[in-house]
């Protein structure tokens, strides 16, 4: 439980560094108007709506690590995308990105689940919330100064390395339980 909580919260701090300066990346840097935005996200809402129970019933069939990884390719294939900046890269853009996001947002919980015991779980997760606001906050402050004064892709390429990282730390250091937690 502790190499899932380090991995995964130290993504979320990469991950909220970036989550104000999309829409702004995309309209100045890429050109992309408030109209072709408002489609990327649609398309990107769609595609997250429409995979949540297969991906669910998929994490219950082969387990929680494999779609961990998966998430965490499809997060930096995502990024990569939305950095090109290409009209048809963009749509695939929202697409890997609503995928890695609705993987990790069942697959992660689950295998918290799995690795800690039931009186424990709501401890823990009061704790890996409080952590993850806490630096949330420093996140924001961080990848602004970023998007400001280093380079307005900075803070997405800390995301794209940080999502790449995860896929081989999560492969290494995070194993499921031969039993899980009840």
């Amino acid at each position: 439980m502790l190499y899932l909580f380090l991995i995964f919260t130290s993504l979320m701090f990469f991950v909220r560094m970036c989550i104000p300066y999309y829409v702004l990346y995309a309209n100045k840097v890429l050109g992309v108007n408030e109209l072709q935005w408002a489609v990327l996200q649609t398309v990107n809402s769609i595609t997250f709506y429409c995979s949540l129970l297969p991906v669910g019933k998929m994490v219950d069939k082969i387990g929680r690590k494999k779609p961990l990884i998966f998430s965490s390719i499809s997060g930096a294939l995502a990024m990569a995308l939305f950095l090109h900046g290409n009209p048809v890269g963009l749509y695939a853009f929202s697409v890997f990105s609503a995928i890695c996001n609705v993987l990790v947002f069942t697959a992660y919980p689950s295998l918290q689940a799995d690795l800690t015991p039931k009186g424990c779980r709501g401890k823990l997760l009061g704790f890996s919330n409080f952590i993850d606001c806490l630096l949330g906050s420093a996140a924001l402050l961080l990848g602004g100064f970023l998007y400001e004064t280093v380079s307005k892709m900075a803070p997405f390429l800390l995301l794209l390395i940080t999502m790449a990282s995860t896929a081989v730390v999560t492969a290494i250091f995070v194993t499921e339980p031969k039993v899980k937690q009840s």
